[in-house]
């Protein structure tokens, strides 16, 4: 018997307590593992401990490569700092950077430049511009929103990123293409993908404060003009190291993760690029007295310690994830909605569902795997603009990234900002609203009007 048949709309019910037990703790763990655990208490209740072990060592299977990605990102952030290139490198562009509007501008024109992929994108981008920021009193939850608004969003944007391989299979897989490609099919849905446009452009409107910044992070830009760039609560050992350390050359910055960056593009793989930056930083520092043996070599075991929170945080949003595969919650919220959606308001549905579905299960290119082969037929049979509806079917997926706090995106982000991912979720989908609601009334008009 499938899931969907015995659980229906109990399946939302983890999910819902992950999100709300965050809210009240203003914690990630916590809730991620407590969603895991009663999703399996209501698919087994006489056997819930055997299935989420069960669960927990085959996550921790499918997670090696994670796991390894973001212990040695540990590592090359803590070499980075430890050396002082990220000071050196933050005194170099404060030569361009007089004043905060000027560095926040700078965060995000190098998000865009480093488009070719989300992974890469968010940890160049943090470890570039958090000392930096730093000196002009941003708060780091700031700064993890603009790299976050400039990694997978950006990469929708051009066709040359990874997105645009993934999702240009998508397109082939359901027999849509222009000249023959799915590529094309993914470029002419470009310009229909309004969340990703919305999200990339509200950001220098909120540097600039020609969008005025609110809520909770309002409070924490006024936490920083006290002194404070890190959230109440957090102690930071990088923060300590950063003002304990003088500045060094900011070749000691640019060169590793030049190194980095090259490896990573010419393979295809982020964990090879950061490996052979790690390499890099030896070659870099070592001969040159940068670094002493001993204290590179102690940057191993630290680096892997502090990445500690973020594995745990990973392995639980896979385990939630697992639960809700189980549980059926991805074909229930599909099959509600398809039967009752209408060609004028087919983008917005889809936007909105994909949307709630890649933030619920953090898994944004598994949904669209999902959903393409559901959606794209129904658009046809309805005959809407089939690639307006592919645009807002991508743009919910990458508001799942922008926007779940214990997404890999979100996770890697705050790694790099050396902020906790329920801070950033707390501060930042606030301000993800505004664009959400601009890509909504885009959807409803180009669905009424454009079909």
């Amino acid at each position: 018997m499938e899931a969907l048949e015995t659980l229906g709309a109990i399946s939302l019910v983890p999910v819902a307590v992950v999100i709300v037990s965050a809210i009240i703790t203003r914690r990630s763990i916590e809730p991620l593992l407590l969603g895991g655990i009663l999703g399996y208490i209501i698919l087994s209740p006489t056997n819930f401990l055997s299935s989420w072990i069960n669960s927990l060592t085959t996550v921790a299977g499918e997670l090696g490569w994670y796991y390894v990605l973001f212990a040695v990102s540990g590592i090359i952030i803590l070499l980075l700092e430890k050396s002082g290139g990220t000071l050196g490198f933050a005194d170099l562009l404060s030569r361009f950077c007089k004043t905060q509007k000027s560095s926040l501008i700078m965060t995000w024109l190098l998000g865009i430049i480093i488009f070719i992929d989300d992974y890469l994108n968010c940890l160049a981008v943090g470890l570039a511009m958090r000392s930096l920021t730093d000196k002009y009193k941003v708060p780091r939850e700031f700064l993890a929103y603009i790299v976050n608004s400039t990694g997978a969003v950006v990469c929708l944007l051009f066709p040359v990123s990874t997105w645009a391989v993934y999702m240009s299979a998508q397109f082939e897989m359901v027999d849509v293409t222009v000249n023959g490609t799915g590529l094309g099919a993914y470029t002419a849905s470009i310009p229909y993908m309004l969340y990703a446009w919305a999200a990339v452009f509200i950001v220098p409107l909120y540097a600039l404060r020609t969008v005025p910044i609110f809520g909770p992070m309002k409070k924490a830009f006024a936490r920083a003009q006290l002194g404070s760039v890190f959230p109440e609560g957090h102690s930071s050992p990088s923060q300590a190291a950063e003002e304990s350390l003088a500045k060094s050359g900011a070749h000691n910055f640019i060169l590793p993760l030049a190194a980095l960056t090259i490896v990573a593009l010419r393979t295809g793989d982020i964990l090879y690029g950061i490996i052979v930056g790690i390499i890099a930083c030896g070659i870099v520092y070592l001969p040159f007295k940068v670094m002493k043996p001993l204290d590179f070599l102690a940057c191993i075991p630290e680096g892997l310690k502090s990445m500690a929170t973020v594995l745990i945080t990973m392995t639980g949003s896979f385990i939630l994830n697992a639960v809700n595969t189980e549980m059926g919650l991805t074909e229930y919220v599909l099959n509600t909605v398809t039967p009752i959606i209408s060609a004028p308001l087919l983008p917005l549905i889809t936007f909105l569902v994909l949307a709630a579905l890649s933030f619920a299960t953090a898994s944004a290119w598994a949904m669209a795997t999902i959903a393409f082969p559901i959606i794209m037929p129904l658009a046809a049979a309805v005959d809407a603009n089939l690639f307006m509806v592919a645009g807002a079917l991508i743009s919910g997926s990458a508001f799942g990234v922008h926007a779940c706090f214990y997404g890999d995106g979100a996770i890697l982000t705050c790694a790099a900002c050396d902020i906790e991912p329920f801070d950033y979720g707390r501060t930042s989908i606030p301000l993800i609203v505004v664009p959400t609601v601009i890509a909504c009334v885009g959807y409803l008009l180009l669905g009424v009007f454009a079909m």
